[in-house]
C-alpha cells in the first residue's frame, strides 16, 4: 500500500514500473533520479505522491493519474520530459515546482477543484502552449508561469484574486491576458 521515502532513487538502469492496484501511496523521492523510466500509470487507490517523488526522470514523457489522486507533492515531477499531462478532478493539491522545468510539456489540463497554483509549479516550462485555467482558480504564487515562453494568450475567471511576484515574468510570446475584476492583489514583475 505504500512506497516509503527514496526507495527506488538512483536507480537509473530500472526502466519498466508497474504499479499495484494496491497501492495508496508514493512516498518522497520514489523514483527521483530514475532516467531510464519513460512512461508509468498511477493507479486509482494512490491518493498522493510525494514532494520529488519523479524528479529528475529526464526520460519520463508520458504518466496516467489515476482518479483517487488527492495531493501531488513539491518538485513531484519537475525536470521530466513529459509533453503534456491530465490532472483528474479528484486532485486539490499540487505543490510548488511539481512540473518546473519540464521543457517540453505542451499543454496541461487542471481540475476544476483546484484554487491555488503554488509558486515555481509551471517555472520555465518553455514549450507550454495552453492551460485551462479552472473557474475556481483563486491563487497564482511567484513564479508560477516565469520562462514559459510559450504562452500567448491567458483569460482567467471571476474568482482569481491574487497573483504573486514575477508570475509571467519572461513570457516573451505571451500577447493577451484577461484579467477578471476579482482580482485584488498583483505582486512586483508580473
Amino acid at each position: 500500500t505504500n512506497l516509503s521515502e527514496s526507495t527506488f532513487s538512483n536507480c537509473n538502469k530500472l526502466s519498466n514500473v508497474v504499479l499495484p492496484n494496491s497501492l495508496i501511496n508514493i512516498g518522497e523521492n520514489v523514483f527521483e533520479n530514475c532516467n531510464n523510466i519513460y512512461d508509468i500509470i498511477i493507479p486509482d487507490n494512490v491518493t498522493q505522491i510525494g514532494n520529488s517523488a519523479f524528479e529528475n526522470c529526464n526520460k519520463l514523457t508520458s504518466i496516467k493519474l489515476g482518479n483517487g489522486l488527492s495531493s501531488i507533492g513539491q518538485n513531484a515531477f519537475s525536470c521530466c520530459n513529459l509533453t503534456n499531462i491530465i490532472i483528474p478532478d479528484s486532485v486539490q493539491k499540487i505543490g510548488a515546482g511539481a512540473f518546473g522545468e519540464c521543457d517540453n510539456l505542451a499543454s496541461i489540463k487542471l481540475p476544476e477543484s483546484i484554487e491555488r497554483i503554488e509558486e515555481n509549479t509551471f517555472y520555465s516550462c518553455e514549450n507550454l502552449q495552453s492551460i485551462n485555467v479552472p473557474s475556481s482558480l483563486k491563487f497564482i504564487g511567484d513564479s508560477a508561469f516565469m520562462y514559459c515562453k510559450g504562452l500567448e494568450r491567458l483569460t482567467f475567471s471571476e474568482c482569481l484574486e491574487s497573483i504573486g511576484e514575477l508570475a509571467f515574468a519572461y513570457c516573451f510570446n505571451l500577447k493577451e491576458a484577461i484579467l477578471p475584476d476579482s482580482l485584488m492583489e498583483m505582486g512586483d514583475g508580473v
